[in-house]
């Protein structure tokens, strides 16, 4: 159970010489506990920061989601690489709001809003690399909120969570320019540290720390129960642990009991639960630099537009993520405020659908399309011939789904031979349509019929006429209609067949 004590703290400086007494007054403080009562597991938190943290952690002004029904962005716009499955309302509100999360407000006119990531002259140019990062930054976010989960929760990340309305995060890092590493007289060997530096805490600590744990893979280390091969827990190993541990303590306001039981810091089963978060927070970062933001270390340039946001280091290497980028200096990011569910195409990646085909349209309550769905000749299959068209097809029928809330396959036959078989055969090859449909991804619901010879185009015994009635029709069932119409054909009577005699069923290859 949290238990909440406040109280006032008084500091008394006496004089070595005369005595003076100086009294410094400070907030309110409250103190909680965090751990079982007796083993020392207390957060302390002034007033002031926490009103404070209040402020800084507020959210931005929520637009609303656009439809999430419509013509796809993929089809509205050119060049849309990672949000082409989007509707073009909620595509539009996505970029509203991402002008509100990251794009300056100052500066040159020409980059401020919009044109920060567009030309505005030419939205699907590429030219502004703003516009080839924020994609990559969607990939990372999804990548976040899909498969770190045991670190951010259900809560999640979005863009305002590191950005907060400014183009460059406030908080990152790079890599420290080397000093000296031998100091004067009895300074002796440097090792990387006895220079203050802000991501230890401005300690005296290893000052490579974030490097080493959050770029590289080297492994916390302070102390060891067992000896075996690799688990050396050295001094050394100790003050770089202890680097980064100041700069979790910095970055998310807490100290050392909001992770550890300070009865046994090594344990793990007296651990708080805040202790495997911050494990899998620490591989997350690892994996986010290594993967995500290395990769787009060859987009943005080093000299040019908005490189007065500082994005690279002394070391000329790309700015990278830590702790303090998300946490901002709270226990959660935005006091573990959720934003994900006002904006749920955050959540994960979505397989990016194609154009609509040209060859493929929606006319009239039916999907047409130029050409023909050609069969082996006499038999229900499909030839291959016409695997592209029914991927247009199926391309289609996927993009529009909002709109398609059943489809209606017909097969139709030309009026040679005999009726009933030619009925049979149109209804097993309007089903073969379906389970092609099917395989290549489309689920809303199809119900195939067969109408043989019943529904011709025309009827004059011509080559012509005969390669126009064979076919397959594709209807569009509005919502609420029955996919297989009342009044659907039932087979005609089977031809009778004279002694010596043969019945030709279809022979058509179409």
């Amino acid at each position: 159970m949290i238990q909440y004590i406040p109280f006032k703290v008084i500091g008394i400086f006496v004089a070595a010489i005369v005595p003076v007494g100086v009294i410094a007054y400070y907030a309110d403080t409250l103190n909680h506990e965090v751990g079982f009562r007796g083993v020392g597991m207390w957060q302390d938190e002034s007033v002031e920061r926490l009103a404070n943290l209040a402020d800084q952690n507020q959210l931005p002004l929520q637009i609303p989601q656009g439809s999430m029904e419509g013509n796809l962005a993929v089809n509205q716009y050119q060049n849309v690489q990672v949000l082409g499955h989007l509707s073009v309302a909620n595509f539009g509100t996505l970029m509203a709001v991402l002008n509100q999360w990251v794009a300056p407000k100052d500066g040159p006119m020409e980059n401020r809003n919009c044109g920060y990531c567009h030309n505005v002259q030419n939205f699907a140019s590429d030219e502004k690399y703003p516009k080839v990062v924020t994609r990559r930054m969607f990939q990372m976010t999804w990548h976040v909120n899909s498969q770190w989960q045991r670190h951010v929760g259900n809560t999640g990340v979005t863009c305002w969570t590191c950005h907060r309305g400014q183009p460059v995060p406030q908080y990152r890092w790079n890599l420290e320019e080397e000093g000296p590493q031998r100091g004067q007289g009895m300074l002796g060997y440097m090792q990387e540290q006895n220079q203050a530096n802000w991501y230890a805490g401005l300690t005296s600590l290893p000052n490579t720390a974030l490097q080493s744990y959050l770029l590289d893979d080297m492994n916390i280390r302070v102390q060891g129960t067992d000896i075996y091969p690799g688990h050396r827990s050295s001094i050394k190993q100790t003050e770089w642990t202890y680097s980064l541990m100041m700069h979790f303590s910095n970055s998310l306001g807490v100290n050392c009991t909001y992770c550890h039981n300070s009865r046994r810091w090594g344990s793990w089963e007296q651990s708080p639960l805040t202790r495997t978060t911050a494990w899998h927070g620490i591989r997350m970062v690892r994996d986010l630099n290594n993967t995500y933001i290395a990769s787009i270390d060859g987009v943005v340039p080093r000299e040019g537009a908005y490189t007065s946001h500082q994005r690279y280091g002394a070391l000329d290497d790309l700015a990278k993520i830590n702790c303090a980028t998300c946490h901002q200096g709270a226990y959660k990011p935005l006091l573990g405020q959720q934003m994900l569910a006002q904006y749920p195409v955050l959540r994960a990646a979505v397989p990016q659908p194609e154009p609509d085909p040209d060859d493929v349209r929606i006319e009239d309550g039916r999907i047409e399309f130029d050409g023909k769905i050609q069969f082996r000749t006499g038999s229900a299959e499909v030839l291959p011939v016409s695997g592209e068209l029914l991927d247009h097809i199926a391309t289609l029928a996927k993009n529009h789904a909002y709109e398609i809330a059943g489809l209606r396959v017909a097969g139709h036959t030309d009026l040679q031979g005999d009726p009933r078989q030619n009925f049979e055969l149109s209804e097993q090859r309007a089903a073969s349509v379906v389970a092609q449909l099917r395989e290549r991804g489309v689920e809303v619901p199809i119900g195939s019929l067969g109408y043989g010879t019943l529904a011709p185009l025309c009827t004059e015994a011509t080559a012509a006429c005969n390669r126009q009635n064979r076919r397959v029709e594709m209807v569009i069932v509005p919502e609420g209609e029955a996919l297989l119409p009342a009044d659907a054909p039932e087979a005609p009577p089977a031809a009778e067949v004279l002694e010596g005699e043969s019945v030709e069923g279809a022979t058509a290859a179409e």
